[in-house]
């Protein structure tokens, strides 16, 4: 079954980004809770390098994608929120 993307436009028409900053910060998280963020990306098709302009921006359904990727390599089924619990939205910079 597939997990529920809840960052996910409901209108397959219209898709949100994110700050590729943002990623970073998930990536750096993942590796502090002892996984590996260059093999998650690496099963999503994915280089670091990609996220390395930090005024660049990805779509929401690849952060999310990331997220559940990480909720498995790490065993955190609640992973995304524990990240969210330390993620400061103002990191984020002006919301448009």
């Amino acid at each position: 079954m597939e997990p529920v993307r809840v960052w996910e436009s409901r209108d397959p028409e219209i898709e949100t980004y994110d700050f590729c900053h943002a990623t970073t910060d998930l990536l750096d998280t993942i590796a502090a809770v002892g996984a590996n963020p260059n093999q998650i990306l690496g099963t999503l098709g994915l280089e670091r390098s990609v996220f390395s302009d930090p005024a660049g921006f990805i779509a929401s359904s690849t952060f999310t994608r990331i997220l559940d990727e990480a909720a498995g390599a790490t065993g955190d089924a609640c992973f995304g929120l524990h990240f969210g619990e330390h993620f400061n939205l103002r990191d984020w910079g002006t919301l448009v």
